[in-house]
């Protein structure tokens, strides 16, 4: 009888100790943030509330913020998001660029409002210190396109439905991704002025050092035209 007293006392002090070396969730993007990569890849379970800047559903690439802080996270399949919804976020720690988020659940909690965008300089952004980050930034349609990009889903289906722009700014090029595809408004916007609000992010190398910058938005809502190019592109006589 003893030695089942004692069977059983070893089992609960060990079940006691499992349960005490359980991390506690993370409870906001800062404290998400603040993670070296080495310590965000060890999967900490994670459960905060934050405000959608960006999604797209087919390549389940989610940016959110919260006071100021700024995080990207890889969804669910068949999440449903709008820009400005105020979401509750469950799931791991992760680490790519920065430390993100691998969520397992994410529950709409209301609709609010976006973030207000921070004015950002082609050297802010390819330093990477307001990545994920709302911002807004002014430059020159280089090149707009229409382009096709894989589902996550399936790496054999591609999808169209994603318009492309080039920015040239003081200090480098600026690519932007928009959700939506309007051939009339790209044509438009060759060699205009334009203000973009999106969430700040990069384009990497393999060792994901940023090598590029790229924003993403939803939609050309949030492409602002300042001035128009004086003469249309299309009516420029063709150069051997």
């Amino acid at each position: 009888m003893r030695r089942l007293v004692q069977v059983v006392a070893l089992s609960l002090a060990s079940a006691s100790a499992a349960w005490a070396a359980s991390p506690a969730p993370l409870t906001s993007v800062e404290a998400i943030r603040v993670l070296s990569k080495s310590e965000a890849s060890k999967g900490l379970p994670v459960a905060f509330e934050a405000t959608v800047t960006y999604f797209h559903p087919d390549f389940l690439h989610l940016m959110m913020q919260d006071q100021g802080n700024a995080i990207f996270v890889f969804t669910p399949a068949g999440t449903e998001l709008a820009p400005g919804d105020r979401v509750l976020i469950k799931g791991v720690t992760a680490a790519e660029f920065s430390p993100d988020v691998q969520s397992s659940s994410i529950t709409v909690l209301r609709h609010g409002v976006m973030p207000k965008a921070v004015p950002a300089s082609f050297a802010e952004l390819i330093s990477g210190n307001l990545d994920c980050i709302l911002v807004s930034v002014r430059g020159r349609v280089r090149a707009a396109n229409l382009v096709l990009r894989p589902d996550v889903r399936s790496p054999i289906t591609f999808t169209s439905h994603v318009s492309y722009l080039e920015l040239l700014t003081d200090g480098g090029y600026v690519n932007v991704i928009v959700n939506t595809r309007d051939e009339k408004v790209l044509k438009d916007l060759l060699d205009s002025d334009v203000e973009v609000t999106g969430a700040a992010g990069g384009m990497y190398d393999g060792k994901w050092h940023q090598t590029g910058v790229l924003l993403r938005t939803f939609s050309f809502s949030s492409v602002k035209v300042l001035k128009r190019a004086e003469t249309s592109p299309w009516s420029l006589p063709f150069t051997p």
